[in-house]
């Protein structure tokens, strides 16, 4: 199956043929326009000087960064408005009606799409252009020795710079994270991932859960009365938890249990809901979702179980906060009967032990509910948690044994005060 007009005939494109006709071209402009010709030669010798700075451009983004650029955007927002005018001719030119079995695949064919088409940027292969994206750099277009296009932006300087493929430029130019830029692709594309079957679930899921949430005054109130008054006051957090699971859903071979996982900062949560105007600090919110993964509403993850990547980009995530000494992923079940039912005897178990919604603790849980759920709970913490109290301890104790040396040598003073 050949490309579309939309991709390229790479074979009849290669570095040295695209050489010799720069090359053919300006022989002839030297005869008809030699001073055309001198301002040409200039250009491509300060291209010349520039590559000889070897600039390294930055392969790798943050989501952080792309939803500043993003936001910068506003209502000036090029690209998107090429696509809002010429969509049906950017989907029959790019159309596959083709089936994967994963994102993999699809991907790979993302990254052969012309960016220079797709984009609508009039300007030849190698041009620089006034960046849409970046307002004061200078951006170019081109693809690899693979075919794979990039698009390349860099200050006037050319001493900073990045590199994005499509799925960098759909996240930024539509302020949308990773997976929901690989779904619009899809569907510009045509292309059916089996894979997005699951993703579908897992939205459906998320959904249903926030949807159960919202209605708790009417199911769970009647049905699980127990566990609706221990968490009633805590709803919001289970549901702005589904909403975070909802908006990271990554692919299926990064599931855990077939269910999929994300990471969330309690500090986060708690600056979001401060600007929602609930006050709630950050080990409230803590205290809460292991109150909540006592219940079995929310899921830990353990670190051994999440995928190396996953677990690098949340580091990198909180690589500038030192409060964190863990990262924690979770994964949230469906709000089932039976998980609900499972959830009702554990609250009542919590109650009858006097426990309240903050004050689970690692030397209360087990009793109340057994070694399992205390593993649930503080699987990955347990060990730091253990060592913050016996360093505490050894502390205290330290300071005691002053205390009391001091008390002794006081004393001894006035004892051999005493004529």
């Amino acid at each position: 199956m050949g490309y579309k007009e939309l991709f390229l005939d790479y074979n009849a494109m290669t570095y040295e043929e695209r050489k010799a006709d720069w090359e053919r071209r300006m022989e002839k402009l030297k005869v008809d326009n030699p001073a055309k010709y001198e301002k040409e030669m200039e250009k491509h010798n300060r291209m010349l000087e520039n590559q000889n700075q070897k600039l390294v451009y930055n392969k790798d983004s943050s989501a952080k960064e792309k939803v500043l650029w993003a936001k910068a955007l506003k209502n000036e927002n090029q690209f998107v408005d090429y696509h809002k005018e010429n969509y049906t001719t950017i989907i029959n030119k790019i159309a596959l009606d083709i089936n994967v079995e994963s994102y993999e695949y699809a991907i790979k064919w993302f990254r052969k799409i012309n960016l220079l088409n797709f984009l609508g940027i009039e300007v030849g292969i190698g041009k620089n252009f006034k960046c849409p994206i970046l307002k004061s750099n200078i951006a170019s277009v081109n693809f690899d020795e693979h075919g794979n296009w990039r698009y390349f932006t860099r200050n006037k300087e050319n001493t900073d710079g990045y590199v994005f493929d499509i799925i960098d430029i759909m996240q930024i130019i539509y302020n949308i994270h990773y997976y929901k830029a690989l779904n619009k692709l899809c569907e510009m594309a045509k292309i059916n991932v089996k894979e997005g079957e699951w993703m579908n679930k897992q939205k459906i899921k998320y959904a249903d859960n926030i949807i159960e949430i919202q209605n708790v005054d009417e199911e769970m109130a009647m049905r699980y009365p127990g566990l609706f008054k221990f968490i009633k006051k805590h709803l919001y957090l289970l549901q702005e938890m589904n909403a975070i699971g909802l908006a990271n859903i990554s692919t299926e071979r990064e599931a855990v249990d077939n269910e999929s996982i994300f990471f969330a900062s309690s500090r986060h949560i708690a600056e979001k809901f401060e600007e929602q105007g609930i006050k709630k600090d950050h080990s409230t919110v803590s205290r809460l979702l292991n109150m909540f993964t006592a219940l079995g509403l929310i899921q830990k993850v353990h670190q051994k179980q999440v995928p190396t990547h996953l677990m690098e980009k949340a580091k990198e995530q909180i690589a500038n906060e030192e409060y964190h000494f863990t990262v924690t992923f979770y994964r949230i079940p469906e709000m089932s009967s039976e998980v609900l039912t499972a959830a009702e005897q554990r609250a009542m178990k919590l109650k009858k032990a006097g426990i309240k919604a903050t004050g689970i603790r690692i030397d209360n849980i087990e009793k109340a509910l057994g070694s399992v759920v205390l593993q649930d709970v503080f699987g990955d913490t347990k060990g730091i948690i253990k060592a913050i109290k016996e360093n505490k301890r050894k502390k205290k104790q330290a300071n005691a044994d002053v205390k009391v040396k001091e008390e002794t040598v006081a004393e001894e003073k006035k004892i051999h005060l005493i004529p």
